[in-house]
C-alpha cells in the first residue's frame, strides 16, 4: 500500500508550538482486490548529531539520534468480504520447569481479523489449568502470526492434553494435543520392575510345569501288589557256587 501513497513534499518545517497539516494523496489502482489494506507514513526528525568520544586508544565512537514517528492508514476496498482464519497444529516444548505452547496462525481471507486464543489443560496426573495465549492487535489479510501461552511451573509428571479454542471473525476453530512427558529415570525405573515381575512370572510358570511333571511320573509307577496274612517278605536266594537255590522256610504257622 506505500506505492499507493504520494507526498507533496519530501521536507517540511513546523515552527515551534504550532500545528502543520501535511496533505498526501492516496491512488487504488483499478486492479486491487477487495478487502482491507494497512500501511502508514514515517515522519523523520533530521539526525541529532551525537559527541565523539575516544577511551584508553580505543576508535572514535559517535551516537547519532533519529527520531520517527508512524502514521496508519487503513484502507478498504469495496466488493466482496472474505473472513478466513486457517491455523497448524498445537505444540509445545519444556524448558526447564515451564512449558511454552504456540499455535501457527494465517489470514488467508480479505479483511482484518482480530484473534483471541485460549488453552485448557485436562490431565490425569499433574496440571489442570486455563491459559490465554497472547493477544495480537490484529491479523492482516496474508499475513501469519504464532500465537503463544506459557506455563510458568510445570508438574513433574503430566499425563494429559492441551486443548486449545481459537475465536476470531471466521468463527471458532478447535484442535488439541497430547500433554503428556516422564523423567527418562522414571521410565527406566519402570522397564527395570516390569523385567523383575515378567522374571518372576516366567520363574513361576516354570515351578509349576515341573511340578505337574513330577506329579504325572508319580501318578505312572505301578503300584505295590498287597500281602496276604503271614506271607514272608524275605526275596528267594540263588546261589553261585553249586547253582543250588534255597529259599528261607516258612514260619510254622500257630506255634
Amino acid at each position: 500500500m506505500g506505492s499507493w501513497v504520494t507526498l507533496g513534499a519530501e521536507a517540511i518545517t513546523v515552527p515551534a508550538n504550532s500545528d502543520l497539516s501535511v496533505p498526501f494523496r492516496l491512488n487504488v489502482p483499478l486492479t486491487a482486490t477487495p478487502g482491507d489494506y494497512a500501511g502508514g507514513i514515517i515522519i523523520q526528525s533530521p539526525p541529532i548529531q551525537g559527541e565523539t568520544t575516544t577511551s584508553t586508544g580505543d576508535a572514535a565512537l559517535r551516537l547519532d539520534v533519529i527520531q520517527r514517528q508512524g502514521v496508519r492508514i487503513y484502507l478498504t476496498v469495496a466488493g466482496n468480504a472474505t473472513t478466513r482464519l486457517s491455523h497448524g497444529g498445537l505444540n509445545w516444548e519444556r524448558s526447564g520447569d515451564a512449558v511454552s505452547f504456540t499455535l501457527p496462525i494465517q489470514n488467508t481471507g480479505n479483511t482484518i481479523l482480530y484473534p483471541k486464543a485460549s488453552l485448557s489443560l485436562n490431565s490425569v496426573i499433574g496440571a489442570t489449568t486455563e491459559l490465554q495465549f497472547e493477544t495480537p492487535e490484529s491479523i492482516l489479510p496474508g499475513a501469519t502470526l504464532t500465537l503463544q501461552a506459557t506455563l510458568p511451573q510445570a508438574a513433574f509428571i503430566q499425563l494429559g492434553s492441551a486443548d486449545a479454542t481459537l475465536v476470531s471473525e471466521a468463527g471458532t476453530e478447535r484442535m488439541n494435543t497430547a500433554f503428556s512427558y516422564v523423567p527418562w529415570w522414571i521410565i527406566l525405573i519402570g522397564l527395570v520392575l516390569v523385567l523383575v515381575l515378567v522374571f518372576g512370572a516366567w520363574r513361576a510358570a516354570l515351578f509349576v510345569r515341573r511340578a505337574r511333571l513330577a506329579l504325572a511320573q508319580v501318578a505312572q509307577m505301578p503300584r505295590a501288589e498287597p500281602r496276604m496274612a503271614g506271607e514272608s517278605a524275605v526275596p528267594m536266594v540263588r546261589g553261585d557256587s553249586d547253582n543250588s537255590e534255597s529259599a528261607v522256610p516258612e514260619r510254622p504257622s500257630g506255634r
